[in-house]
């Protein structure tokens, strides 16, 4: 156990001379943060969000979910402008679930059991706002 101690001050050390490092300035520069799309597809999960100022963005993926029921929540906040769209299939190309981006909304927690879902597909065009989209097996 005396040689474990050690071993974990130097990552301990590295971590803490990172985080000390920090300049404030980079970390308080909003701007930098729009329009920089993230998309995490695990399996059984997968989570979108952005926080966009006329952006285009068009993406495609497979889906990795081994059953059902699946939740899905959505926030969209601060739309201004644009068009945008999340559309989630199971087999065979069967639409999901449909959703418009166009309007500030929250829906929390909506469950469904139709099929597992394989694909889903991201539009923007010229989008404005903020979105953050979440599906999950329950």
């Amino acid at each position: 156990m005396q040689r474990a101690v050690p071993w974990m001050v130097i990552p301990l050390a590295a971590a803490a001379l990172v985080l000390c490092s920090c300049n404030e300035s980079v970390n308080s520069d909003v701007d930098a943060q729009k329009n920089h799309p993230v998309l995490v597809n695990a399996a059984d999960a997968v989570t979108f969000t952005v926080d966009a100022s006329n952006i285009n963005f068009n993406i495609a993926d497979s889906l990795s979910f081994s059953g059902t029921p699946v939740v899905r929540t959505l926030v969209v906040s601060g739309y201004t402008s644009g068009t945008g769209y999340i559309i989630v299939e199971g087999s065979a190309s069967t639409i999901l679930l449909s959703d418009t981006l166009n309007s500030n909304r929250i829906l929390a927690g909506t469950e469904f059991a139709a099929s597992a879902p394989t694909r889903i597909a991201i539009a923007l065009t010229n989008y404005s706002g903020q979105v953050t989209f979440a599906l999950a097996r329950k």
